[in-house]
């Protein structure tokens, strides 16, 4: 197994923390929710009990409080003036507020909503005046309620499960300026206006294929001000296979998947897709792990950028959570970050893995499990490190810590639902960037495709384009203001500048310019994209041993047809030799990866023996 070199990761003292779980395993996730001073881990669980949780592993003051019903989905969480709101809705259909003011937690209100929200966490959004909205999805019905308690309308929506499958989704799906709601029954996707009332065109009715635990992820994919709608699903027959579907506002239908996984049966996708840019184009991609442990990366198309194989080259590890991204290992791009559980020897295993398939060193990492769940892990930033955080079906709660910061425009990339609001709401769209010197300036000008539910520009300067070793040099508010000139003269003679996008969730993305100043020819849009190559193989098909020769690979990544990575060789000037003594028969995949992780080419052989 090969190992990318982080910094030290290190389980934090004071864990795990034993939760407490009632007749069935945990199957809620971790939230991050941060004040000004801290930050701390909401956790609901199955004996009916709410935990907030100190970095330390002590409970906070007013934690556990009890609740009206088991906890198996994640919490909402907004900050007030004297402190927090907390949104649970467990899985008996109670929708719960509570306050915490910093010493004390307190039930402000609860709302019988109806029986059955398995799985369903609240979601929390705004009205046109600012009001809070919280939206429910309770057996076959969505509620829309007010901060006070109050219902403020309902919609229903069939679905043969009587409830439905996913937390919903909000965005502006039209591009009208206004967020619909979108929610899955087992059948079919509705969308319904801020008034309840249904969108044109839905809902709309899947063939011979049914949405699992997968919530509806909104992106913007083709920068047209309207939102698409990318779900996560599984055919009913032929193979039971993962399919994901794109929806445009424009031609709204469910006709024919954009991407299906072949070669393995029963790759259902239950992990919530997430978003980030994987393969180092300035352009986003959306990543999703699957039931047979396989984690992949697709563009809006729908065409496949990253196959990271089977998570711990280990048979029946499942995923069934979301796939986190953010950096961990300070190098341009994130890593994928998820849990797998292992049924056959009864554990869980925090995963960490770059787009090429090859593991940070120190992971993964182990965690007892009695019972699995569908369980996501949570990423964030605090002090001077990042932190991960984990729980088990059986109520164990894990912290780990890693010994730097993600680098300043890959942070937190696509926690969709690390966020507080659990919205599924993509995070700042990528600036537009170019660059000019004039009269001894170094001038930046950039603009935004869309409008942006964001806070603030940071501008950067680094030695590089990675930004490995970023120096903030100032901070913009106005998100109007699209320029900011730099004295070329105190410049030195190679500098990189940044300007990176963070929302009100802590979530950034940034691009990045070159300065030459004795070349201006030099200032990019964008970094090249990996120079694609020609691999060779001799012979092919093989019976023993092959030759692969690879220009400008670092790593050959070997995989069998049905996505199971089997080896990671290394090479030397670009020709790699491939044993297939404990290789099976079949189909091989040969990827070769350069140094930042990428795929620069792949093909076929055959091993017969």
């Amino acid at each position: 197994m090969l190992f990318l070199e982080i910094p030290l990761l290190a389980q934090v003292d004071g864990f795990p923390v034993s939760l407490g779980t009632g007749d069935e395993p945990l199957w809620g996730a971790p939230a991050i929710v941060k004040t000004d001073s801290a930050s701390f881990i909401a956790i609901g669980s199955t004996d009916d009990s709410l935990y907030l949780i100190n970095t330390n592993g002590s409970f906070v003051d007013g934690f556990p409080i009890a609740l009206s019903g088991h906890i198996t989905s994640k919490i909402a969480w907004e900050p007030c003036d004297s402190g927090i709101f907390i949104f649970v809705l467990s899985e008996n259909g109670i929708l719960t507020k509570i306050m915490w003011d910093g010493t004390t937690a307190a039930v402000e209100w609860t709302i019988t909503l109806g029986e059955n929200s398995r799985y369903i966490s609240p979601v929390i959004g705004e009205d046109d005046d600012g009001n809070l909205e919280i939206f429910s999805a309770v057996d076959t019905t969505l509620f829309c309620c007010s901060s006070d308690g109050d219902v403020l309308w309902s919609a229903d929506f069939s679905s043969s499960t009587g409830s439905a499958v996913a937390t919903p989704s909000c965005g502006d799906i039209d591009g009208d300026g206004e967020d619909e709601i979108i929610v899955e029954g087992y059948e079919k996707i509705f969308a319904f206006n801020p008034d309840g009332s249904p969108v044109d065109s839905f809902p709309l009715e899947l063939v011979d294929a049914a949405f699992s635990y997968s919530s509806p992820f909104l992106w913007d994919c083709d920068d047209d001000g309207a939102m698409e709608i990318f779900c996560g699903a599984h055919q009913i027959t032929g193979g039971e296979y993962g399919v994901v579907y794109r929806i445009d506002a424009d031609e709204p239908s469910l006709d024919l998947p954009i991407f299906t996984i072949t070669g393995a049966y029963g790759t259902w996708l239950y992990s919530s897709p997430a978003i980030g840019d994987v393969n180092g184009d300035y352009s986003y991609d959306i990543s999703f792990g699957s039931i047979n442990g396989t984690v992949f990366s697709i563009d809006g198309s729908g065409a496949l950028v990253s196959f990271g194989g089977v998570a711990l080259h280990m048979s029946y590890g499942h995923i069934y959570g979301g796939i986190m991204l953010c950096d961990i290992d300070n190098s341009a791009g994130p890593e994928f970050i998820f849990q797998m559980s292992q049924e056959s020897s009864e554990l869980a295993y925090l995963i960490a893995m770059d787009p090429g398939a090859l593991y940070p060193e120190n992971f993964p990492d182990t965690m007892a499990e009695s019972d699995a769940g569908i369980l996501s892990p949570a990423v964030f930033e605090d002090d001077s490190s990042t932190k991960i955080v984990a729980a088990t079906g059986s109520g164990d709660l894990y912290l780990w810590e890693i010994d730097n910061k993600p680098l300043a425009g890959y942070k937190f990339w696509a926690e969709m639902f690390g966020d507080r609001r659990n919205r599924n709401v993509a995070i700042p769209d990528v600036p537009e960037l170019t660059a000019e010197i004039s009269d001894g300036n170094f001038i930046l000008r950039w603009s935004m495709s869309g409008s942006g539910d964001f806070l603030r520009y940071i501008i950067y300067q680094s030695g590089d384009s990675a930004g490995t070793s970023p120096a903030p040099l100032d901070t913009i508010y106005d998100i109007a203001d699209t320029e900011y000139t730099i004295d070329a003269d105190t410049s030195s003679d190679s500098l990189w500048y940044f300007v990176v996008v963070e929302d009100f969730l802590g979530r950034t993305s940034g691009r990045s310019v070159p300065q030459f100043i004795c070349d201006t020819s030099a200032i990019a849009n964008k970094t090249p994209e990996p120079e694609k190559i020609t691999i060779t193989v001799s012979p092919s098909p093989f019976n023993s041993t092959c030759e692969i020769v690879a220009p400008k690979a670092e790593k050959i990544v070997v995989s069998t047809i049905d996505g199971r990575t089997v080896n990671v060789i290394d090479g030397e000037g670009g020709v790699f030799h491939l044993d297939g003594k404990d290789l099976p028969s079949g189909i091989l995949l040969l990827s070769a990866v350069d140094d930042k992780g990428r795929i620069l080419s792949s093909r076929r052989t055959i091993l017969i023996k």
